[in-house]
């Protein structure tokens, strides 16, 4: 009996670590998409373009973008 409840506390710290890697790996790549995004805005911000930013996001908050010129239309 005692090594039943080893077992499944051990399980439940698996799990935990699992949960917790996982959840600081979606945060991590989130930030990431920020930091890009904005070093995009920035960049064309300094070139003095007009833009429009359209943001596609996906159930888990990653994103893709695209910055369309406005001066070509």
């Amino acid at each position: 009996m005692e090594n039943k409840k080893i077992m499944v506390t051990f399980g439940i710290v698996i799990a935990a670590l699992i949960a917790t890697i996982a959840i600081g790996s979606i945060a991590l790549q989130r930030h990431y998409n920020h930091v890009i995004l904005q070093e995009l805005i920035d960049g064309a911000n300094e070139r003095g373009l007009e833009y429009r930013v359209v943001l596609d996001t996906d159930l888990r908050g990653n994103f893709s973008f695209e910055i369309i010129d406005e001066q070509e239309k």
